[in-house]
């Protein structure tokens, strides 16, 4: 499943295109990210268009890194709910929890989803690509933060960040007709720790206004 499926998938939002940036290593590595329990929970969010949008976080039941958390992403709307679950880590950073989601290659054939093909055979998987975003604590609430890629995009140009920045040109017009940018962060695991400890992430990401509440226990 290709990256920027997952990330419509994941979120809806409209803010979200085929070019969110795309990192081809992690953050940290999976397998020695830390399991964060306090993220462990059901949230709810309630969007304009009457959808209702629950995320539930929880540890993996199979032996997989501890720092795999597993993300149940349900939608319901018109009396009908669709489900998806997801394989993330997080580096947290203060009230910060930078997700990673790990984007494995697959055919077109190959139905499974990305938390079952980690579940399955993580040892051998290979790895796409990682899509990061932010959810930012707010009380016991989480706000989903998506990148400011003006900004990333200059850190890149300016050699702050590792990485490259691809336009699209279409040859087949006359004249050629130029379309989005895509940022390919290609910095190592080390760089990209370092990046996110030290860099001013209300510059980084933008605030958004999907705030997911969560559900205190009955």
């Amino acid at each position: 499943m290709k990256q920027k499926i997952l990330v419509a998938l994941l979120l809806s939002l409209s803010s979200i295109g085929c070019s969110y940036p795309t990192f081809i290593n992690p953050i940290v590595d999976p397998e020695k990210a830390e399991r964060i329990d306090e993220l462990f929970g059901t949230y709810r969010y309630n969007d304009s268009d009457k959808k209702v949008f629950w995320l539930h976080i929880e540890k993996f039941n199979s032996e997989i890194p501890k720092g795999f958390h597993k993300l149940v992403w349900v939608k319901e709307e018109g009396g009908k709910s669709e489900s998806l679950e997801f394989a993330v880590c997080f580096f947290k950073v203060k009230d910060s929890y930078i997700l990673q989601l790990p984007s494995p290659e697959s055919s077109d054939s190959n139905k499974e989803s990305q938390a079952a093909a980690i579940a399955r055979d993580w040892k051998n998987l290979k790895i796409e690509s990682y899509l990061v975003l932010r959810l930012k604590q707010q009380g016991s609430d989480l706000r989903v933060d998506t990148f400011n890629e003006e900004f990333l995009e200059k850190l890149v140009e300016q050699k702050k960040l590792t990485g490259s920045i691809e336009q699209e040109i279409d040859k087949t017009k006359n004249p050629p007709t130029i379309g989005r940018k895509s940022i390919i962060v290609t910095a190592e695991t080390e760089e990209l720790a370092k990046f996110f400890s030290t860099v001013d992430l209300e510059d980084l990401f933008k605030s958004s206004e999907m705030i997911l509440v969560k559900q205190l226990p009955k």
